[in-house]
């Protein structure tokens, strides 16, 4: 009898204190792409990071297929806009890995380091390329 009193105290206090029912979000499709759609999206591990940039509703995608490149694709559309030459960029396993984009729209690029490599992080300051070691 005692846990049937516990268990109806139990149910009364879920009913009574259940949270208002939150807002439903769903998540649109607004647009897709195959790999076959891009030459460096390869079954080659190459592709490395991703990041989307705020300012100018871009996604950049780090990639080392053909080079090692950081693309920028339209977000809205999937198309693809444009490059970010990491020519003259090196050190690390991997001179390229992965893309961040700050609130300000600041690009900074990150190479992949190992125990016997040191980490670089390269900030571009804008589509015409021109690279800054912010640390190396």
């Amino acid at each position: 009898m005692k846990y049937l009193g516990l268990l109806l105290i139990c149910v009364i206090a879920l009913l009574v204190f259940q949270p208002e029912a939150q807002a439903q979000s769903f998540i649109t499709n607004l647009w897709e792409k195959s790999a076959g759609d891009f030459d460096f999206f390869a079954a080659d591990n190459n592709t490395r990071g991703m990041a989307y940039n705020p300012v100018t509703d871009h996604l950049l995608i780090a990639s080392r297929t053909g080079g090692s490149v950081v693309y920028i694709l339209d977000a809205a559309t999937g198309d693809s806009l444009d490059q970010l030459d990491m020519t003259g960029v090196s050190g690390g396993t991997f001179a390229i890995n992965i893309p961040r984009v700050d609130e300000s729209g600041v690009i900074y690029v990150a190479n992949l380091a190992g125990i016997l490599t040191r980490l670089r992080l390269i900030q571009v300051f804008d589509v015409v390329v021109q690279k800054n070691p912010v640390h190396s």
